[in-house]
This record gives C-alpha cells, structure tokens and sequence, in this order.
C-alpha cells in the first residue's frame, strides 16, 4: 500500500517537470526575434531542458517500475483468481447460489478491477500532460518557429515532431516494454471489463440451470 502512494505521488511529481518543461519550449519557441536570429540554439536549448526532465523523470521510472508492475499483476491475478473460483464452484462443485452470496462472490473482483482503474489512470498521468505538451506544439505560430529553426527546411519541423513523439517513452511509465499510454488503458481495462461481464453471464446462467 505505501508503494502505490509513491507511485502516484511520483505521477504528479513527473507531470509537474513535463509541465515545466512545456513551459520553457513554448517560451522560447514564441520568442520569434531570437528563433530568427538563433533557431539553431533554440533547437540546442531545448535539447538541454529535455535531458535535464528526462534524467529525473527516469530514475524515478527505473526505481519503481518494478513495484508498479508488481501491483498491477497481483490484483490482476487475485481479480482472475476471483472470477475462476466463482466458475469453478459453480460448474465443476455444482453449487447454487442465491443473489446475495452471487454479489457478495463478486465484491472482491470488482473491488480489484477498480483499483487496476484507478491506478491506471494515476499512471497516466504523465503522458496525458506530455500530449498536452504536444498539442500545444501544433499551433500555426509555433510550426514557423520549428521551420526557422532548422533553417526553412521543409523537413526540419516533420523530423522536430518525430523526434518529440519518440522521447514520449523516455518521460512516462513503461511496462514490459510498452509505454503506458490511453490507448494502452483502454485496451488492458477493456479485457478486464469484458472477462469480468462474461464471467458474471455465465455464473448467473449456470446458477439457474
């Protein structure tokens, strides 16, 4: 329980240096007299802000990854336990269960589907911040402003972006080599929500046969 506090807490604390940071590039990005007279030390400027936030943010990621995987499987095998056992006392013991003892079996499950939520969604965190960062980094101004960083060359801003996109990995959670992002949220509670549906289906059907 005290690791899951410190990994949120490290949530907010890795949010609030991607928020700096976005900050310090929109500022020297809109300072169009210096972009134009110095894009290429611009360029390295933010080079440097992006290094210093991702050593921080990385040691922290490193140090506590391992716990955080830890949690997420041992709720998520507690929460498979719980929906296993339900089926197992229903179609292999042939027990029978009244409406109470149904919702009381599935108390425990639910409890734990709604933590992996939650703690998904702390975990998320950082990278909502990051595409926020992103996003804001998509405005008209500031797309001449990567132009003339990299001299006009028509490519400059393409390769600017894709260099942003790629370093997403660098300052949020990774697990088992897959940056925690929505789509990966969705994609994980999804299966959840779907195997805890279908297992309620099947325990109620088998109860009344």
């Amino acid at each position: 329980m005290f690791m899951t506090y410190v990994i949120i807490l490290f949530c907010f604390f890795a949010s609030a240096h991607i928020e700096n940071l976005k900050l310090k590039i929109l500022g020297q990005l809109s300072n169009f007299e210096v972009v134009e007279i110095k894009g290429k030390e611009v360029i390295q400027n933010i080079t440097l802000e992006m290094k210093k936030v991702e050593i921080s943010v990385q040691e922290g990621i490193r140090s506590l990854a391992p716990a955080l995987m830890a949690i997420f499987l041992i709720n998520i095998y507690y929460f498979l336990y719980g929906v296993v056992n339900m089926l197992y006392r229903v179609y292999v013991a042939g027990q029978k269960f009244n409406i109470f003892q149904y919702v009381n079996g599935m108390i425990a499950p639910l409890l734990l589907l709604f933590i992996v939520n939650k703690l998904f969604q702390f975990t998320l965190i950082p990278s909502t911040q990051y595409t926020k960062l992103l996003d804001e980094l998509h405005h008209p101004n500031l797309l001449w402003s990567i132009s003339k960083c990299y001299g006009g060359a028509s490519g400059g801003s393409t390769d600017f972006y894709a260099v942003m996109e790629h370093q997403r990995k660098r300052l949020i959670w990774v697990l088992f080599g897959v940056p925690i992002s929505a789509a990966t949220y969705h994609k994980v509670m999804g299966a959840l929500a779907s195997a805890m549906v279908t297992s309620m289906a099947v325990m109620v059907r088998g109860s009344v046969m």
